[in-house]
């Protein structure tokens, strides 16, 4: 398979009241935009990769961060259209379904950290637009705090706030 497009997704983790915060604002003006996968005019054969690029405040001591990853709509089962991969050392893992569960990715002393995940269109363009609200990566930072003393419960938040796949 080879590759026809790129999105990256920047978040930063920070600290703000003493809590790491995670922010996702990829063009500095406070907005938080939906991803817009176009598969339609992908070639057959070939892939859209997401890399999602964390930068980690060293001051937010994280020892962990979990995440999940989900390509899931209320209006239509997407595993009939679309196939999800993991790429990982430049390779493209298949992934079983659309969903990835809860990961857990020891960041002790990173101040960086990247994920990547590949989509492709199965068969044919069928001149749809998905939306999915609330999907694709969900990231919580576990503070050093938080695991050894079990104080306060990381907050589950997804990036981008939904997104748009044109099939």
């Amino acid at each position: 398979m080879n590759l026809d497009g790129y999105y990256l997704v920047p978040l930063s983790i920070n600290l703000d009241g003493g809590q790491p915060v995670v922010s996702y604002d990829p063009l500095s003006n406070g907005e938080q935009p939906q991803l817009k996968i176009d598969l339609q005019d992908n070639p057959a054969d070939s892939f859209d990769q997401l890399q999602y690029r964390i930068s980690i405040d060293p001051r937010a001591k994280l020892s962990a961060i979990e995440w999940s990853f989900n390509l899931a709509s209320g209006e239509a089962d997407l595993s009939e259209v679309l196939a999800l991969y993991r790429v990982e050392k430049g390779q493209l893992v298949p992934v079983e379904g659309l969903s990835i569960g809860t990961q857990r990715t020891a960041v002790e002393g990173i101040t960086s950290l990247e994920l990547n995940f590949a989509v492709a269109r199965k068969g044919a363009p069928l001149d749809k637009a998905i939306e999915l609200k609330d999907r694709f990566l969900t990231l919580t930072p576990i503070a050093d705090t938080q695991a050894s003393s079990g104080l306060g419960d990381p907050q589950d938040i997804t990036f981008p706030p939904g997104g748009i796949i044109r099939i």
